[in-house]
């Protein structure tokens, strides 16, 4: 894991390093890119429930509100270019304000 052959600085903390990889890789299969977040039985314990409980809260937070843009933004004005990182993310973070869903009063 600390071999200089392999990373720059590696007994540094550069989460950075890895802001450059390809746009194709894919954390559950065979590209190792992210090894050194664990892999087989070393990887995180928490994913297999982060991948099962995410969803799950996501529609819960759909179903409980009804969601509006702030400030009179239009959904035609919101820019939903992306950046790659680990994930994709927006470039610009979308804010939305939940408002209680009248079948829930």
């Amino acid at each position: 894991m600390r071999d200089p052959a392999a990373w720059e600085r590696p007994e540094e903390f550069m989460p950075e390093r890895f802001l450059d990889m390809a746009e194709e890789v894919d954390f559950r299969g065979k590209d190792f890119e992210f090894i050194p977040f664990g892999a087989g039985r070393r990887l995180c314990p928490g994913v297999p429930m982060a991948e099962r409980v995410v969803p799950f809260i996501l529609a819960s937070l759909l179903h409980a509100f009804e969601w509006r843009l702030p400030g009179g933004v239009t959904a035609e004005a919101l820019d939903l270019s992306e950046k790659f990182t680990t994930v994709n993310v927006l470039v610009t973070p979308l804010k939305a304000i939940p408002i209680l869903a009248s079948h829930q009063i």
